[in-house]
């Protein structure tokens, strides 16, 4: 039912439409409710406008704050709503929520902590993203092609051959 429900939605003609029949798509679970979330909001920052993108970052703002969610889900919530809002939020703002989610044994620490490397080269920080860019590399956790990106930015970077 879920994902009938899901699909209906996402054959509306609009980014906008998609979000609003999502709304009204029911789920039997806290799980199938936030990945409900999680797909509305996508589709409301779609549709582009100040006013959705604000109502997509209010509804993953949400997720990511509810206690009863997996980790998985929270987390994701927060690092969608950070990539919405892009540099509008301060650094230290941007800063404190990263770390929060790169700590050890959260379920997107690696995609944190690649999100922490570019903001401190945003900020200027070059040693701390070459820093937290090797970290990635040696990281047996991260993907490949994660480790990838970042051995190509310690070579831009002047570290060695990056590997």
């Amino acid at each position: 039912a879920l994902g009938d429900g899901v699909l209906t939605a996402l054959d509306a003609a609009s980014p906008a439409d998609r979000a609003t029949a999502l709304a009204g798509v029911p789920a039997a679970t806290a799980q199938g409710a936030a990945v409900v979330s999680l797909i509305a909001a996508a589709e409301a920052a779609a549709a582009g406008t100040p006013e959705a993108m604000a109502s997509a970052r209010a509804a993953l703002d949400a997720l990511a704050a509810d206690a009863a969610l997996d980790p998985l889900w929270r987390d994701l919530a927060a690092l969608r709503s950070l990539a919405l809002a892009g540099d509008t939020l301060a650094p230290a703002v941007r800063r404190s929520t990263l770390e929060g989610l790169a700590a050890q044994g959260r379920p997107y620490r690696v995609l944190a902590q690649e999100q922490l490397a570019i903001l401190a080269l945003e900020e200027g920080r070059d040693a701390d993203a070459a820093t937290l860019y090797r970290g990635l590399v040696d990281d047996p956790e991260a993907p490949a092609g994660l480790r990838q990106r970042a051995a190509q930015v310690m070579v831009l970077l002047g570290q060695a051959d990056g590997g």
